[in-house]
Order: structure tokens, then C-alpha cells, then sequence
């Protein structure tokens, strides 16, 4: 392995002796994600095929054109690598998708406030909870002197 890969992808490692699999981590915008990549025997780039976590592939959709144009134009397996891991920076830093998930505990108070304010107020609630809309009414009483 070239000194730039393992600069650039310290936790990936060849998992066949041919250069043609590697398994481990890309670390994208400071988050690490599961990653197995392989070519088959015929040792065409253009076959490989890419296993990830669910949010890595929710991150790559919409740019699988991207990732073949790299798989055509990269000369080995560890150069495409290097540049997939560029593309998915370049994906992190646009869309701004990478996000820590809050903790159980941020769920379970949620859904507790939730219940006390009375489940038939709640107009809409997204599916990452990050978004909840309330039906209100208000009451005004006016008091003239």
C-alpha cells in the first residue's frame, strides 16, 4: 500500500492478497463508516461493488454517477478508494448531512413532553424527530376599564 493511501485511509485495509478487496472505516467530516469494497476476479473497476452503513448510502444517493465516473477513471482499487473518500467530503461539506444522533435519553424526554401536552395537539412529527408542530388555541379576554 502507497504511503498516500494510508495517509488518506488509515483504517482500510486489502483483505485479499490480489489488491482487489478492502474492508474498514472512511472517516467522513469526522465520522467513520463501515466500508467494504471488492472487484471481481476479471479485475475490471468498473464491477466493484461497495457495501456501507445505511448512512453512508443515504449520503452517496443521488451520486452513484459520480461514484462510476470515479471507478472508470481511477488506474487501482486504492486510488479509487482515495477519491471516493475526496467525493464523500465534498457530499458531507455540501448537503451538511452528516449529523450526531441524539441520545436515547433525548427521546425519551421528547416523547414524555409529548404526552403531556396531549398527543391530539400534535399536528406532525417528521421522521429523525427533529420537527414537531403543535395545534394551539389561543384565548383572549379583554378587560375594558
Amino acid at each position: 500500500m502507497s504511503r498516500k493511501f494510508v495517509g488518506a485511509c488509515p483504517l482500510m485495509f486489502p483483505s485479499s492478497s490480489s489488491m482487489l478487496a478492502y474492508n474498514g472505516f472512511l472517516s467522513v467530516a469526522g465520522k467513520d463508516f463501515r466500508v467494504h469494497i471488492s472487484v471481481p476476479s476479471h479485475d475490471k473497476l468498473q464491477d466493484a461493488r461497495i457495501s456501507c452503513d445505511w448512512q453512508l448510502s443515504h449520503m452517496m444517493q443521488g451520486y452513484q454517477s459520480s461514484v462510476r465516473k470515479l471507478l472508470e477513471h481511477s488506474k487501482s482499487l486504492a486510488d479509487f478508494i482515495i477519491e471516493f473518500k475526496n467525493l464523500l467530503n465534498r457530499i458531507a461539506e455540501c448537503n451538511h448531512v452528516i449529523k450526531s444522533a441524539p441520545p436515547p435519553s433525548y427521546y425519551k424526554h421528547l416523547i414524555e413532553e409529548l404526552d403531556k401536552l396531549g398527543w391530539e395537539r400534535i399536528t406532525h412529527v417528521d421522521e429523525t424527530f427533529t420537527t414537531v408542530k403543535i395545534k394551539t388555541k389561543y384565548s383572549v379576554t379583554l378587560i375594558l376599564l
